[in-house]
């Protein structure tokens, strides 16, 4: 089976992750699998097996038709039997020259809460999934299908809700991440996530300043950055707060296996892949008391307003307590094996067969290598 993924941009950030992930997988399992991008922005896959991208920067809105065109071009020549979008951009681009190339199964994931997304997309995705262009869509949470509850049904009879996937077991680089001016002794907070408004890092912040003797460490790249940088100077903790910028996975890995607690204090998500490693590599963790961390950790991290008071009060109450917080990675990192790549790739694979059956069905003719996955 021939499978292309596209995605807006190139960068390490969750959704890029999780398609990135599923493009290995298929490959593992024989299916000949691309994963382009529409454009790059910093070099997370670069070089990757099946990695293609089509703009070296970002296109100006001029410039988005040339783009276009060009990604017509690639699918056109490329011929898949599945386009698989993630990213709302990436969906509503993707998804209609798909349609327009003659791909008959085309598969539309929902990584973020709806109603967050800019107005253009979010209205083009709603036209888009409602009259056909999709002919599946995969949410990656129930909180990202609740979010479209008031769409019409011709939009949410095509749901399948699909957790994504993390690799289990990684270890992290054999030499770990080096922590810069962290001393031995004191407690390391973690948050791995992109530098962006809903991440909520300024509570983050603010919580640090109650937690004494502690050190945060942000791992992620963003738009705020600048002013996240500049508000550690402002408040004091330059001292206290590590930047990490973007790292390889495995590196984050060795990051979560040399500090003492996660801290997620997003203002909303639909499934943070950074709270599911933080889970697999057993982490104490404190989150948002949000649907999606409800969802995904359920019992097995701290839930609470993401405010600097409740934040820093579960984060004191679990570096104190070192037997408590052993007990909830241990927990964390049980509840994780149920988000495993390889179930993440079996619900992909059982939707797009059940789809290119269904187009079999209708007579739309037999994709290529539909006879060895139907």
């Amino acid at each position: 089976m021939k499978v292309v993924q596209i995605v807006t941009q190139m960068e390490a950030a969750g959704a890029q992750r999780v398609a990135y992930l599923l493009h290995e997988g298929l490959r593992s399992r024989g299916h000949d699998a691309e994963l382009w991008f529409l454009y790059f922005k910093r070099p997370a896959y670069s070089g990757k097996p099946g990695v293609r991208v089509l703009s070296n920067r970002r296109p100006s809105l001029a410039s988005y038709l040339l783009l276009a065109i060009k990604l017509f071009v690639w699918i056109w020549n490329s011929k898949p039997d599945v386009i698989i979008t993630h990213t709302h951009y990436a969906n509503v681009l993707g998804q209609l020259l798909g349609a327009l190339a003659g791909v008959k199964t085309r598969v539309a994931v929902q990584h973020s809460i709806l109603r967050k997304y800019p107005t253009f997309s979010r209205h083009a995705d709603w036209l888009l999934g409602t009259v056909g262009v999709y002919t599946k869509q995969i949410a990656v949470s129930h909180s990202v299908a609740d979010s479209m509850s008031a769409y019409p049904e011709r939009y949410k009879r095509i749901v399948h809700t699909i957790y994504n996937g993390i690799a289990l077991g990684e270890n992290g680089c054999p030499n770990g991440q080096p922590l810069p001016n962290l001393p031995v002794g004191h407690p390391r907070i973690l948050h791995v996530g992109r530098l962006s408004r809903e991440k909520n890092h300024e509570a983050l912040l603010k919580s640090l300043q109650q937690i004494p003797g502690a050190y945060l460490v942000l791992v992620g790249d963003g738009e705020l950055r600048n002013t996240l940088e500049q508000r550690v100077q402002a408040m004091g903790l330059a001292d206290r707060v590590c930047f990490l910028g973007e790292i390889a996975p495995e590196e984050v890995r060795a990051v979560m296996n040399a500090c003492d607690l996660f801290m997620f204090p997003s203002f909303y998500e639909a499934l943070g892949m950074a709270l599911l490693e933080a889970m697999a590599a057993g982490m104490p963790i404190v989150a948002s008391d949000i649907p999606a961390c409800r969802e995904v950790l359920q019992d097995t991290g701290i839930l609470v307003s993401p405010t600097p008071e409740e934040l820093s009060r579960a984060a004191k109450g679990l570096l104190a307590d070192t037997s408590y917080a052993k007990e909830m990675g241990r927990k964390a990192a049980e509840r994780a094996k149920e988000f495993s790549v390889d179930a993440m790739v079996d619900g992909y694979e059982h939707l797009i067969n059940i789809e290119m059956g269904a187009c079999l069905a209708k007579g739309q003719g037999v994709p290529r290598h539909a006879r060895e996955t139907i």
